[in-house]
């Protein structure tokens, strides 16, 4: 079974890192419009003139009364790659759907600090269009970091590149898999 792949911009996708949490910037404690004690799930996406990467791997933070903002943290990347950033929230793993900020990339950009701002309901774009079978599994061997120049077999079909997971001979008699090492 061959499925189609959502088509991404050409840059990509960020290396998020570790949220952090901060203080309300100079006002009062407690002055930020996320609520404490809530998790928060972010993505970042990378934007140029061909478009807009998938997400970045997930990251969570939950905001206290004494530091209510996240600080949404990337490897920066240089402008010939990336022109802008898009960082999207959600209070659900997988349910990132508020575009939170869009922001320039100066070359050496690789945060914004989520207030709680309202945002644009919005999601990023995806691996797999809605209502195609897809699994988490399946996403990650896809990312950029992980994959060999886009191409990944990670479940039971595969048209990353245009590469298929069908392996043809006549009386196969072993299979051997190698993986890794990669890191983020």
């Amino acid at each position: 079974m061959n499925l189609a792949l959502a088509s991404p911009g050409t840059a990509t996708a960020p290396s998020q890192l570790t949220p952090t949490l901060t203080s309300s910037q100079g006002a009062a404690s407690g002055a930020g419009g996320l609520t404490p004690g809530t998790t928060y799930y972010y993505v970042v996406t990378a934007t140029n003139g061909s478009g807009e990467t998938f997400g970045s791997f997930e990251f969570n933070a939950t905001p206290t009364a004494d530091e209510p903002n996240v600080q949404i943290n990337w490897q920066p990347m240089s402008i010939a790659v990336a022109t802008g950033f898009n960082v999207y929230r959600g209070t659900t793993s997988q349910g990132e759907n508020v575009l939170v900020q869009s922001v320039p990339n100066s070359g050496t950009t690789s945060s914004c600090v989520d207030t709680g701002q309202a945002g644009t309901a919005q999601q990023p774009p995806m691996y797999f269009p809605a209502g195609a079978p897809w699994s988490v599994y399946d996403a990650f061997f896809h990312q950029p970091p992980v994959s060999l120049n886009g191409a990944a077999y990670a479940g039971l079909y595969d048209d990353q590149g245009g590469q298929s997971s069908t392996i043809s001979t006549s009386s196969p008699t072993a299979v051997s898999i190698t993986l890794g090492p990669w890191g983020g």
